[in-house]
């Protein structure tokens, strides 16, 4: 079994790293703009099919809903891709970890569950453990993508920590919207909107489990391969 880089091997990697980002800026802004179209198109479809309420008319496949198969495909689209594509792998050992990372902060957005569970729109069996653990995850986002652009010591631990803790809260999400307590009320709830409870694939609601819930779990994915690809260079 290869032994984990000590210091000297870290340095070594970093080094290697920071000369390959300045070969590659230009294919790497070639495909982050590619990556920026395809985001693009993606997010107008889902937008106009929570406008449409499109997502209780379509059919799902198997067990799955439409809904949970938006969830799984983008990030399972990914995960082969980062298998079969050495370009991709490539790519990806091209990135800039503190930037990979810093798109987590934006799990804050998920703390707008509190605000509707505040109104009356959701059920604070399901808002406030999803509202608060986005908002954990925000912040750790922030301590990990610091420690990742001064390369301090023990910033690829956090990187990964990060990374499995923001898809464990994810999981969870998932467990309790499934469970059914999305809109069920407890004796904590504030009273319920004149309007009822929202409707999952209805926006604004739809946009989290459609848009946000896989686009950042493949950002979560997409750090813990290029950590897997960098300990693999190192122990090479």
């Amino acid at each position: 079994m290869p032994r984990p880089p000590g210091p000297r091997g870290h340095r070594e990697l970093e080094a290697v790293n920071a000369a390959a980002r300045r070969v590659a800026q230009p294919r790497t802004k070639r495909n982050g703009l590619v990556v920026a179209v395809l985001l693009g198109a993606w997010s107008a479809a889902m937008i106009a099919a929570g406008a449409d309420e499109s997502w209780g008319r379509w059919r799902g496949v198997g067990p799955l809903s439409s809904i949970q198969l938006s969830i799984i495909a983008p990030p399972a689209a990914f995960v082969g891709g980062v298998i079969a594509s050495s370009g991709v792998r490539t790519w990806l050992r091209e990135l800039d970890l503190a930037r990979l990372l810093q798109w987590q902060v934006l799990r804050a957005l998920g703390a707008s569950h509190l605000v509707s569970w505040g109104l009356g729109r959701i059920g604070g069996g399901f808002a406030l453990p999803v509202g608060l653990g986005n908002l954990a995850i925000s912040l750790l986002a922030a301590h990990a993508t610091l420690l990742a652009a001064r390369r301090a010591p023990h910033h690829r631990r956090w990187a990964f920590a990060l990374s499995v803790l923001g898809l464990a809260e994810f999981a969870m999400t998932i467990a309790l919207a499934i469970s059914g307590v999305f809109a069920n009320a407890s004796r904590f709830d504030p009273p319920l909107s004149a309007d009822g409870y929202a409707t999952i694939g209805a926006l604004p609601i739809s946009l989290f489990p459609t848009l946000l819930i896989p686009l950042f779990s493949t950002l979560h994915l997409a750090a813990l391969a290029k950590l897997r690809l960098e300990r693999i260079t190192a122990t090479s």
